[in-house]
Parts: structure tokens; C-alpha cells; sequence
């Protein structure tokens, strides 16, 4: 059984576990999952679901979806900046002089 909320899609996820020496060692999180009964488009359904997800069912909401970051629609096409033409600063008369000198 793969560890991830049948509602919300949340998973397992990376960390570290850090010494008193400041050692960084890889860890995993798991996720609190339970095995309940719970009522999805007017029909009961059996599945793992997070402790989030049956917190927020108690209360009578229906929890978020997750998106998947590897298939998220991707936004819309940045638009190239148009060029800005510059104009050449004048000299002063002043600043003439002294590059004469």
C-alpha cells in the first residue's frame, strides 16, 4: 500500500534529522493516515485519508485537492518586452569647454 491520502493526494515527504554536532542525516515523514469509511460525490467510499482531510470532513467542508507539480497546467506565455530606443544626451557648452582643454 503506497502511504498517500486517497482525498488530498499528500505523501510522504524528505527531511533531516540533525544531531547535537549539527550532522544532517536523510529522513522521511510519513503521513498520518487512517482507514475510514467517508462519503465522496454521494457515494461511500473505503480509504487511507490524512488526519487533515478527516479534521476537515468533521466540521462538514470538503478538503482541497492537491495539484501535482509535474502536471500542473503551465502559465501563459511571457510576452517579449518591447525596445526602448535612447536618445543621445546634447553637451552642454560648459561640458564642451572643458573637453576641449
Amino acid at each position: 500500500m503506497s502511504r498517500v491520502c486517497s482525498v488530498c493526494g499528500k505523501g510522504k515527504m524528505s527531511g533531516h534529522l540533525v544531531s547535537h554536532s549539527n550532522i544532517k542525516t536523510n529522513r522521511f515523514y510519513e503521513v498520518n493516515l487512517q482507514k475510514i469509511t467517508y462519503e465522496a460525490d454521494g457515494k461511500k467510499e473505503t480509504g487511507y485519508v490524512c488526519a487533515r482531510c478527516m479534521k476537515t470532513m468533521r466540521n462538514g467542508k470538503t478538503p482541497a485537492k492537491r495539484v501535482n507539480k509535474a502536471i500542473r497546467p503551465q502559465s501563459a506565455p511571457v510576452q517579449p518586452v518591447q525596445a526602448i530606443e535612447l536618445q543621445p544626451v546634447q553637451e552642454t557648452a560648459a561640458v564642451a569647454e572643458t573637453a576641449e582643454a
